[in-house]
């Protein structure tokens, strides 16, 4: 049987003992924050899946800290990666040129991309809904 963790990079990130009392995020104060994955569970699971990478800069310790995560992972553990960023923005979001470049280097060596390009399903869907209220309505005002 395999097992996986799905977590979003910074979440992940930001609830790390090494970084918890830096932590910038205004919704929950670094104290009630808990460690989502150790160091060993990380090494239990086959798949570690790192979402939404990009969204949220990271500080300098949680920027580390996920290069020591994937340094880790890396030849040991299947990581999956979502991001909408190119690579070349990822220092814009890891804050260090030369920890980017390792992390890439890492992540880099045997990997598989796919690209998913197109409209948003969830602008298409919020779309959808807003004309079916618009039809409903005018239908309530004819009737």
């Amino acid at each position: 049987m395999h097992s996986g963790i799905v977590p979003s990079a910074w979440q992940w990130v930001k609830r790390q003992p090494a970084v918890k009392n830096r932590c910038q995020c205004p919704e929950q104060p670094a104290a009630a924050v808990q460690p989502v994955l150790s160091h060993q569970q990380l090494e239990r699971h086959h798949l570690l899946v790192l979402d939404e990478l990009g969204y949220v800069p990271f500080t300098k310790a949680g920027a580390e800290l996920l290069f020591e995560v994937i340094s880790r992972a890396y030849e040991r553990t299947s990581l999956l990666v979502t991001t909408n960023l190119p690579f070349e923005a990822w220092t814009e979001v890891l804050g260090n040129e030369r920890l980017t470049g390792a992390l890439l280097d890492r992540l880099t060596h045997r990997i598989h991309i796919l690209e998913a390009n197109g409209e948003s399903y969830r602008l298409r869907e919020s779309q959808r809904r807003l004309k079916q209220r618009t039809t409903t309505r005018a239908r309530r005002h004819t009737s």
